[in-house]
């Protein structure tokens, strides 16, 4: 019998700016026919977006699998004492209010097996290495009407950090990198560090930091008369702060220092690559500025030969190699990850780069 063709509408939408893809065949081996990239807060990027989208309406909706960037996500690893989830039945909330240091009563939350990404089983399950994520339940509200408002009905609906976490994941199995990546997840008020090392999300950390913090060293460094006269430099994208940032991310860099080397003291292994999930383009100087203050390299990611390996191809009118990691998040969510590298035919089997 032949299978109908089947389409699928993918966003992807940071603190800024939106991301999306159409894609055509059934996942996993589909094609991604479409990109498209547009800012939340312009509505007539969005008006165009949607034209572009008509013909995936279903009645007053663009159905698609859905990311977005809450300003209250959060990420935590944690090991479970079966011991102790067995005699306390609020053994998991107390976890996120002691250890965490957040009130489950205001959160969504979910919680996966750290190894292969599979939701936990609270009840009955075995697994003791597990993934926290969530955000405030009034947070969620509002994204998802906001969402509804704009014409799209989320099929599905992520935190675009934990799909990043899971695309990188199965990129470094797949590409097979040798190193650790260091990824950090910057929001307004605070950031969080993730180490991820063949396949496995071995940190999760918070960091009392974020863009915020920068505004008053800013203030002082140009000069400036107020905080509000900083925030709108900062932002505007005229100025170059690169000789300027090892000051403003001073407090960053040093969080930075003392995390990346607490873990190779304490595994032996090497982090090698950063990585910087999509961050407007007024603070990408960030990146090359964190890279040389930690002696690392920027993840460059090839994704179409990572998305071949899961039978995904592009159209040809996509220019691939013009894409920077912004991407990633996209493609993360139609990429089904998987806990194993792909096999390669023995003939096919060559020295992969790491980027």
């Amino acid at each position: 019998m032949i299978k109908k063709k089947t389409n699928g509408v993918f966003i992807c939408l940071s603190e800024n700016r939106l991301h999306a893809a159409v894609t055509s065949g059934a996942v996993p081996s589909c094609k991604i026919d479409k990109v498209f990239q547009a800012r939340w807060d312009d509505e007539s990027e969005i008006e165009s977006l949607k034209g572009e989208l008509e013909s995936h309406k279903n009645g007053n909706y663009i159905p698609s699998r859905f990311a977005f960037s809450p300003s209250s996500r959060f990420v935590r690893k944690f090991e479970i004492d079966k011991a102790a989830k067995k005699k306390n039945a609020n053994y998991l909330l107390d976890i996120i209010r002691d250890e965490f240091r957040l009130e489950p009563e205001k959160l969504a939350v979910n919680i996966v097996n750290q190894g292969d990404g599979e939701e936990f089983d609270v009840d009955e399950g075995t697994e003791t290495k597990v993934v926290f994520s969530g955000l405030e339940t009034e947070e969620l509200r509002e994204q998802q009407n906001k969402i509804l408002e704009n014409g799209f009905y989320p099929e599905s609906l992520e935190i675009s950090s934990v799909a990043v976490l899971g695309g990188i994941v199965d990129y470094s199995r797949q590409m097979e990198i040798p190193g650790a990546i260091l990824i950090l997840d910057i929001t307004s008020d605070n950031s969080q560090v993730f180490v991820i090392r063949q396949g496995e999300v071995d940190v999760t950390r918070p960091i009392p930091y974020g863009v915020h913090s920068m505004i008053p060293v800013v203030k002082q460094e140009l000069g400036l008369k107020d905080d509000e006269s900083a925030r709108k430099l900062f932002f505007s994208n005229t100025f170059d702060f690169t000789e300027v940032g090892p000051k403003l991310l001073k407090k960053l860099i040093r969080e930075l220092q003392a995390s990346t080397g607490f873990y190779e003291v304490q595994t032996g292994q090497t982090i090698s690559q950063i990585y910087l999930p999509m961050l407007p383009d007024s603070l990408r100087w960030i990146i090359p500025v964190l890279a040389e203050a930690l002696g690392v390299e920027v993840l460059n990611p090839n994704f179409e030969r990572w998305l071949e390996t899961h039978g995904i191809s592009f159209d040809s009118s996509i220019d691939t190699p013009l894409m920077n990691e912004d991407w990633f998040g996209l493609f993360s969510l139609i990429c089904p990850h998987t806990s194993q590298p792909d096999k390669k035919p023995d003939d096919e089997k060559e020295t992969e780069e790491s980027s």
